[in-house]
């Protein structure tokens, strides 16, 4: 099962978001910048949508109308937990905290990053998610995707069955487990 931090399996606080609310985690490498362009034209475009971006690119916490735009969270599981859908990277953690929090996900994998490219691939395969790439990016192809997710409860469905499993699973239990059934071994050889 999917070992993710302690807080993406067992935590419930929730941050204050209103409804249709997109959260955009981006990282800091500057060849994510067309993502967060991209997010901030949306904005100004869609009105009934309610963006958070959050990059180590951005300076400081800025908000206009219907746009957040902060450089980092502390705490970043309430607002997956509180977001309709989460904007990332194709990351195996981060699509393993999608799955466990049953978080609709638009995948936007960097380029040419094999695992990336094939951990994205997986997701929409198997409906959690859709996969928007960066040389079809731009602000009606996002707005489509964004539309795509909210307006489908497949993806929510296939997302909820995952999850149920991977916490029925629990990795970091499991891995702890098998850590310390192999440690009792060593010592006995000893």
């Amino acid at each position: 099962g999917p070992v993710v931090k302690r807080e993406m399996m067992y935590g419930k606080e929730r941050a204050k978001l209103p409804k249709r609310s997109i959260l955009f985690l981006v990282g800091g490498m500057e060849y994510r910048l067309p993502l967060i362009e991209a997010a901030i034209k949306l904005a100004k475009q869609r009105k009934d949508l309610n963006l958070i971006v959050v990059s180590k690119l951005i300076k400081e916490t800025k908000r206009k109308d219907n746009l957040l735009l902060v450089p980092f969270l502390p705490k970043v599981a309430p607002f997956m937990r509180s977001a309709e859908v989460v904007v990332t990277q194709a990351g195996h953690s981060t699509i393993m905290e999608m799955i466990t929090l049953a978080k609709k996900m638009l995948l936007v994998p960097d380029q040419n990053h094999y695992e990336q490219e094939s951990n994205a691939g997986k997701v929409k395969k198997l409906k959690l998610g859709e996969v928007l790439r960066y040389d079809n990016l731009n602000v009606k192809s996002l707005g489509n995707k964004i539309d795509m997710l909210l307006s489908s409860d497949v993806y929510q469905r296939n997302l909820e069955k995952l999850s149920k499993k991977a916490r029925e699973m629990d990795g970091a239990k499991r891995v702890a487990d098998l850590l310390v059934s192999l440690s009792e071994r060593i010592l006995q050889k000893y």
